[in-house]
C-alpha cells in the first residue's frame, strides 16, 4: 500500500466519522426542541386545565 493512498484513506476516514457526529448532533438538537415544545404545551394545556376548575 502506497503512503498517497494510506494518507487519502485516512482524510476520507476522518470526514466520515465528523460527518456521522455532525448527523448525530443534528439529531439530538431536533430532538431536544421537541421534547421542550411538548413539556410547554403540556404546561399551558394544565394551567387552563386549573384555572377551569377554580
Amino acid at each position: 500500500m502506497s503512503l498517497l493512498k494510506q494518507r487519502f484513506r485516512n482524510e476520507h476516514e476522518t470526514q466520515r466519522r465528523h460527518e456521522i457526529s455532525v448527523r448525530s448532533r443534528s439529531a439530538s438538537k431536533s430532538r431536544i426542541s421537541t421534547k421542550s415544545r411538548n413539556t410547554k404545551r403540556s404546561w399551558s394545556s394544565a394551567r387552563k386545565s386549573s384555572k377551569q376548575s377554580y
